[in-house]
């Protein structure tokens, strides 16, 4: 009788102890299939987000983009009628349910060693996919706006009891929608290649801002982001006016077809304080490359960040590690971002006022004294966040394989 317990427990043991090693084997070295699903086909925060993982994970991910609509980063393109009438995105929703189906049964989308990487809160059609399919899902957060809180309850209530994890880009998430046990994965920034050692005087000069004239040498003022109420930009042009010094305000960003009243709007109104006062030029870029982004990043005196919602700007981001110095306004998770960043000042959201001020400040009170910030080398650090954002996809993959093991 003792020998068999003792052959029992052992047994016992040594079961546990294999399976605990298949698992982390699982876990650590099995290569899978990553489809993240983006709301939108146009270039925006989302999709520099997933580009910067995609890449850096490339050696043991298969990485697919999927949009609704077609754009420079689809490679499977799903219907999207909500850009042609709002009210027509709960059909949008039906039809892209369908049509993963049929994807996923015409081998597009792999089932096995595959997961859902969802972006977006509104981006809903793909999770109802994943809970019939009962494919393994990570759903990212990016907003931080309250108009999002009922589709991020109802997608709460769609993956209970399914192998799925929540992760938030900006910790201000969690509050805004009331979130528990989410993965943190924000923004993050490759500080190799957004470094101002790397940047030629020639590539600075090819930036072409306007040169000192007399005593007055123009303040150059960079602003990144597409045309769209969001980030602010009608903001940023109308605090320009109330500004006495000479300056010269460079914008990178498309104009959306979504958004065309308002990027003529902005048009309108940077022609008019133009015409009114002369020592003031906007220049619209239109979309950037990387490359062009970090040679203005460089030789601008000031990024500023006039958005009237964000959640983790990567942007932001880029501009820290540039070493420029930052204004911006204290949305998302901004204020956390700047905290021990020496060379900024964050301003009120959504007010001229603040936003003149602040540019008003930096005039009259320069920040000279500078200290690399130690978080561009922690929290939002490409590497570290590749490693976790790694680790949760394999982790929710494993519940997955061993959920539907048991049915």
């Amino acid at each position: 009788m003792r020998l068999l317990t003792i052959f029992a427990l052992t047994y016992l043991f040594y079961s546990i102890f294999f399976n605990f090693l298949k698992e982390l084997s699982f876990i650590l070295e099995n290569h899978f299939h990553v489809y993240h699903f983006l709301l939108d086909h146009r270039i925006g925060g989302p999709h520099v987000y997933v580009d910067n993982f995609r890449q850096a994970m490339a050696g043991s991910i298969e990485a697919v983009v999927v949009t609704t609509g077609r754009g420079p980063m689809t490679e499977i393109s799903l219907f999207n009628f909500r850009h042609f009438f709002y009210l027509l995105y709960p059909i949008e929703i039906l039809l892209n349910i369908c049509f993963i189906f049929f994807l996923v049964m015409t081998k597009k989308i792999k089932k096995k060693n595959a997961i859902f990487a969802v972006h977006g809160s509104a981006n809903l059609a793909p999770i109802i996919a994943a809970r019939i399919l009962r494919m393994p899902l990570v759903w990212h957060l990016h907003e931080t706006t309250s108009r999002f809180k009922s589709f991020v309850n109802f997608g709460k209530v769609l993956l209970n009891n399914s192998p799925h994890a929540l992760a938030v880009v900006a910790k201000k998430s969690n509050v805004v929608y009331g979130l528990q046990n989410t993965a943190f994965l924000p923004g993050s920034v490759d500080p190799i290649f957004w470094s101002f050692e790397k940047v030629s005087s020639e590539e600075k000069q090819a930036c072409k801002w306007l040169e000192k004239k007399e005593s007055n040498k123009p303040l150059r003022l960079l602003a990144i982001g597409n045309l769209n109420p969001l980030k602010g930009m009608d903001i940023l042009i109308d605090a320009l006016g109330g500004i006495s010094s000479s300056c010269h305000l460079k914008i990178v960003g498309a104009s959306l077809a979504t958004h065309q009243a308002y990027a003529d709007c902005i048009y309108s109104k940077a022609a008019d304080i133009t015409n009114k006062k002369k020592s003031i030029k906007v220049e619209f870029l239109g979309w950037q490359d990387k490359t062009d982004v970090r040679a203005l990043l460089a030789s601008c005196d000031i990024f500023i960040l006039p958005s009237r919602s964000e959640a983790c700007p990567i942007v932001l981001l880029e501009a820290m590690s540039m070493q420029c110095t930052c204004l911006a306004a204290d949305v998302g998770d901004v204020s956390l971002m700047l905290k021990s960043y020496t060379k900024s000042f964050v301003f009120a959201a959504d007010s001229v006022s603040a936003c003149q001020e602040a540019i008003e400040n930096i005039l009259r009170n320069p920040i000279e004294d500078f200290d690399k910030p130690s978080l561009i080398e922690s929290h939002w650090q490409l590497n570290k966040v590749v490693d976790q954002t790694e680790t949760l996809y394999r982790r929710v993959l494993f519940l997955g394989d061993h959920v539907r093991k048991k049915l």
